[in-house]
């Protein structure tokens, strides 16, 4: 259980869907949101969710970068929500990081709810 646990606080990304502020996430000028949250959210206060909102409220004014980062991190958490019981029941000794439980569960693609199925094969189709 403190596996799966420690799995969710890792995932989460924290510039991204917490309320900690982008630039204690990242070193100086590295989000590849920065610029674009200074030209199109330049009055919003950082934290619970606040920014993500706002950059995705301009999807169309995005730039390339902010905008892979932002649907990679949105499929990551999408995973991480369809796929908890499967991790859970199949993953539970996986250390996170580096793609590890990704792995996992690509290999117990027969035993996955559909829905996780569903989930890392469109991963798969995005990183194509």
């Amino acid at each position: 259980m403190k596996t799966v646990k420690r799995y969710f606080s890792t995932l989460v990304f924290a510039a991204v869907v917490t309320a900690i502020p982008c630039s204690q996430a990242f070193p100086q000028g590295s989000w590849p949101c920065a610029e674009d949250t200074k030209r199109l959210c330049p009055d919003v206060k950082p934290g619970e969710g606040r920014i993500t909102k706002c950059l995705k409220q301009h999807k169309d004014e995005l730039s390339p970068g902010c905008k892979e980062f932002l649907q990679k991190a949105g499929t990551k958490t999408k995973i991480k929500k369809v796929c908890a019981e499967d991790i859970k029941n199949l993953c539970k000794e996986i250390k996170p990081g580096g793609g590890r439980i990704r792995e996992c569960l690509n290999s117990h693609v027969k035993q996955l709810a559909p829905d996780c199925k569903k989930a890392l094969k469109t991963k798969k189709n995005k990183q194509k």
